[in-house]
C-alpha cells in the first residue's frame, strides 16, 4: 500500500534515517508513558502495529491490572488475530477478539452504508458461540458525530440485545461433549442456540445434553416442538417464525 498524503492522494516519502527512526520510537514510548501516568486508571490498552517501544513489563508497572492486547509484541491479555470477517475454524481457545467494521470499507468515517445487521448480529453470535468478544468499529464524521445510518443500526442491535442479552452476556460457549448444528451459547442448566440468518434449515440440533425441560424463542416465549432421543434433540423451527436477524432457541435443561 502506498504512502498517503492529507488528501489520501498518493506520495513518496523519503527512507528515514536511523536518527529520525529513532525520533520516532522516543515520540511513541512517551505518549505511551504519558497515557499511562496522567489519567488514572487505565483498563485497557490496544495497540494496532508493531512498534515495540516498551515491554508489557513497563506498562504493568504503570498500571497493574491492565489488560493488553497482542499486536505489539506477539503476545499480550488476549487475541486479536481475527479482524474483519471469520473462518469456519475458532480463531483460538482462550481469550479473543474480532475486530468488525460497520461500514462496508473502511475504519474511518467513508459516506456509504452500513452492513445490515443480519450480518453483524450473525458474526456477533458466532463469536459469543466461540467464548470470543466482538469489537464494532464505526468512523465519526467530521463534525464529531455518528452517521445517521450507525443510530439506526445501533437502535435495531440494541433491541435485539435487549430480547436475547441473557443468550450472549455472561454465557461460555457449549461444553466438548455437546455440539449443535447452529452457533451455541450455555450457561449452567440451558442452553442457547443461534438460529443465525445463514442457516436456512428449519431443524435445529443439539447432541450430547441432558433431557430438556422447556424449549422456547427466547424473544418472546413462544414454545417450540421437539424431539429428544438419548442424547440427541431436534426442534423445529418454521420458517414463519424466523426474522430477518438471529433468532434465539432456549433449551432449559432437567
Amino acid at each position: 500500500m502506498p504512502d498517503l498524503g492529507l488528501d489520501h492522494e498518493p506520495v513518496e516519502l523519503p527512507e528515514p534515517t536511523p536518527e529520525e527512526q529513532q525520533q520516532y520510537r522516543d515520540y511513541l514510548r512517551a505518549h505511551i508513558k504519558e497515557l499511562m501516568t496522567n489519567y488514572g486508571k487505565i483498563d485497557l490498552l490496544w495497540f494496532d502495529g508493531k512498534p515495540d517501544v516498551i515491554s508489557l513489563d513497563e506498562i504493568r508497572a504503570l498500571q497493574p491490572g491492565i489488560v493488553v492486547n497482542d499486536r505489539m509484541w506477539g503476545y499480550g491479555d488476549f487475541n486479536t488475530r481475527a479482524e474483519r470477517n471469520l473462518s469456519d475454524v475458532r480463531p483460538a481457545k482462550n481469550w479473543w477478539e474480532n475486530c468488525q467494521v460497520w461500514a462496508k470499507s473502511s475504519w474511518a468515517y467513508v459516506d456509504e452504508d452500513y452492513k445490515p445487521n443480519s450480518q453483524i448480529i450473525e458474526q456477533f453470535a458466532r463469536v459469543r458461540a466461540w467464548n470470543g468478544n466482538f469489537l464494532l468499529n464505526v468512523g465519526p464524521m467530521a463534525t464529531g458525530e455518528l452517521p445517521p445510518v450507525a443510530y439506526q443500526r445501533m437502535q435495531e442491535f440494541g433491541n435485539w440485545i435487549h430480547e436475547n442479552q441473557e443468550a450472549v452476556f455472561g454465557t461460555s460457549d457449549l461444553p466438548d461433549s455437546e455440539h449443535a448444528n447452529v452457533p451455541a451459547t450455555a450457561r449452567a442448566g440451558v442452553r442457547y442456540l443461534h438460529a443465525v440468518p445463514s442457516f436456512q434449515e428449519t431443524t435445529l440440533e443439539l447432541t450430547g445434553a441432558k433431557r430438556p425441560k422447556s424449549v422456547r424463542l427466547l424473544r418472546n416465549g413462544e414454545k417450540l416442538k421437539y424431539q429428544w432421543s438419548k442424547d440427541a434433540l431436534r426442534i423445529e423451527l418454521p420458517k414463519q417464525m424466523r426474522s430477518s436477524l438471529v433468532d434465539v432457541v432456549k433449551i432449559d435443561l432437567q
